[in-house]
């Protein structure tokens, strides 16, 4: 998620982190809340779509429900294509590791000081308000990101180094075919659970490393990929018409006096689907020509501070107020409003929280004085 401070920034793939983190977003409202919310039937917030019959409506869900998922490939992808193919002694994992935990920790006193601010301005409003564990239980993907670039510190780049096209080739095929055969990947989970979600990080790391290196794509038309994701996102659809069709089915032959709960499909990180998808929105944003621009950047820096703050009870607790299933069920136009609304709220929110972080930086380092003795060797850098 993060490159050198020194080097120029890319504008047109920070501009795919901010597209990436806002996917993030829109999908987390979508398994936290909307989801959640659909399957509780029995409530008046979950009522609306329970007959057995096919809901097209619902297939907006079967979409975002891949979201958060392709941005988490895409944010891998760009780490390797920056990273990848430097020596392991350019990749300084001690500020690395000492930006992810400053904004880890920003971002977790936040969530703990915050709220009970709110709730003593209006005591009536509800808010699921944070521990300061909440540091060791922050977004997964944290620690997914560190484990794959640590790797290729330690030793996953200078392997890559040493292969040719054809070998490089031959190994992102052979890495691949081991996480979508089900037997091959089971076997891999069984030795650490988990392990199958890093090999497939170390898959997608790869990947950007042989796509800076080599430019394998650089022949194929732009609108190759974009049919590419088409495709793929209708046979997304389709796949969620046959589940809930076979859910149906099966519903009216048992007789079942309870409401049907709709089946919404879920994505993990190994699918094919996923992999191709973020690939694809990777290369279309890399050939999009942009100069320097400021604003985008910042953006793009802010995001895994957005990631950090809202991936939590709080947030879920906030967009739980809306009865999403019932706006679903009024206008799927009203729906689409709201979910881009409170994404845009939430990813501002986080904009904030990183302009906060930065400031409180500058002031540490303005006035480390403070803190230090004037024969003291320790910095505080901004």
């Amino acid at each position: 998620m993060m490159d050198r401070k020194k080097k120029p920034r890319s504008s047109n793939i920070e501009l795919l982190r901010i597209v990436a983190m806002f996917m993030i977003i829109l999908y987390h409202i979508t398994c936290h809340c909307i989801t959640l919310q659909l399957a509780n039937a029995d409530t008046p917030m979950g009522s609306y779509f329970t007959q057995p019959v096919f809901h097209k409506r619902l297939l907006i869900l079967d979409w975002l429900n891949t979201l958060g998922i392709i941005s988490n490939a895409i944010f891998i992808l760009i780490s390797g294509y920056f990273m990848a193919n430097r020596k392991s002694s350019e990749i300084n994992l001690g500020r690395i590791s000492k930006k992810l935990l400053l904004q880890l920790g920003f971002a977790a006193l936040l969530l703990v000081c915050i709220p009970p601010l709110v709730h003593l301005a209006k005591p009536m409003s509800y808010m699921n308000m944070q521990g300061i564990s909440i540091f060791n239980g922050m977004s997964w993907f944290v620690g997914y990101y560190f484990i794959v670039i640590t790797c290729g510190a330690l030793f996953f780049n200078t392997f890559l180094s040493k292969l040719d096209y054809e070998k490089f080739s031959a190994f992102l095929l052979v890495l691949f075919a081991l996480i979508q055969f089900s037997w091959s990947r089971g076997r891999i989970e069984a030795l650490a659970a988990g392990l199958g979600t890093v090999l497939t990080g170390l898959l997608l790391y790869a990947i950007g490393g042989f796509m800076k290196r080599f430019e394998p794509f650089q022949e194929i038309k732009s609108s190759v990929f974009i049919g590419i994701i088409a495709l793929l996102n209708g046979l997304v659809l389709l796949s969620g018409y046959n589940l809930v069709e076979s859910k149906i089915i099966a519903y009216i032959r048992q007789g079942v006096d309870k409401p049907l709960v709709p089946a919404i499909p879920g994505y993990d990180n190994t699918s094919i689907v996923i992999i191709l998808i973020a690939v694809c929105l990777f290369e279309l944003f890399r050939r999009i020509s942009l100069p320097e621009i400021r604003l985008i950047n910042y953006l793009g820096k802010a995001t895994f501070m957005i990631y950090l703050l809202h991936d939590n009870n709080l947030f879920y607790g906030l967009w739980n107020h809306r009865n999403w299933i019932a706006t679903l069920a009024e206008s799927s136009g009203m729906f689409v409003f709201h979910l881009l609304k409170w994404a845009s709220f939430t990813f501002l929110l986080g904009v904030l929280a990183y302009s906060m972080y930065n400031l409180t930086l500058k002031l540490l380092q303005r006035h480390k004085h403070i803190f230090l003795r004037e024969n003291s060797r320790g910095r505080i850098n901004g």
